[in-house]
């Protein structure tokens, strides 16, 4: 039961902060001392509490048959986890409930705060799994809906933050192609001679 225009994407458990913006990335950088005032931002703060209360929630049969699809939150925050779950999504920002005021429509997007998950479900049921979550003590807002744009777009009140078409998200980024000469350290240097002499005249003299 995959999802289809129409249906509802609601956004369940922990809120979001700056916690995470740029975790991902962040991991595969070199720190040093002065990245703990830096890069501090990039660390995910875990809540057990709330993710218990997830699993419970999720545990209820009542409430899983209702899930056409979900997604956690890492790499990306909103962006991936509601981006990816279909070819036409509108998300609405400013519907996000966050940890304290002040983020950015921008850090909304990609904040990985953990603890969080993203729920698919038919329009209709939404009452429904609204009181579902409440009986767990667990937060959800309805923020976006799948469309048939084929486009991902965020909102933030009355702003257009994004407009991306999903024939450009699913090539995965641009191609990156380059031309190599590769050479074993046991080939003669005599040889390698000869062949970067032989690629340069083919490259500049034909």
């Amino acid at each position: 039961m995959g999802a289809k225009p129409g249906d509802v994407v609601l956004l369940i458990g922990g809120r979001t902060g700056r916690d995470g913006i740029g975790g991902a990335t962040g991991s595969s950088k070199s720190h040093k001392v002065s990245s703990i005032k830096t890069e501090s931002a990039q660390v995910q703060k875990g809540n057990a509490p709330e993710e218990r209360k997830l699993q419970r929630l999720f545990r209820r049969s009542e409430v899983s048959r209702l899930i056409k699809k979900c997604n956690d939150f890492g790499v990306g925050g909103v962006s991936v986890a509601i981006g990816e779950i279909f070819n036409g999504m509108d998300i609405d920002l400013s519907r996000v409930k966050l940890k304290y005021e002040g983020l950015k429509p921008s850090e909304i997007a990609i904040s990985e705060s953990q603890e969080r998950m993203a729920v698919v479900i038919d329009k209709k049921y939404i009452k429904e799994f609204e009181q579902y979550c409440l009986e767990e003590n667990v937060e959800s807002s309805l923020v976006g809906k799948v469309t048939y744009t084929n486009r991902m777009r965020m909102f933030y009140k009355d702003l257009k933050i994004a407009d991306i078409s999903y024939d450009f998200i699913n090539t995965n980024g641009a191609d990156r192609k380059a031309k190599v000469l590769v050479v074993s350290e046991y080939i003669p240097k005599k040889i390698i001679k000869k062949m970067i002499l032989k690629s340069f005249m083919k490259k500049y003299l034909t």
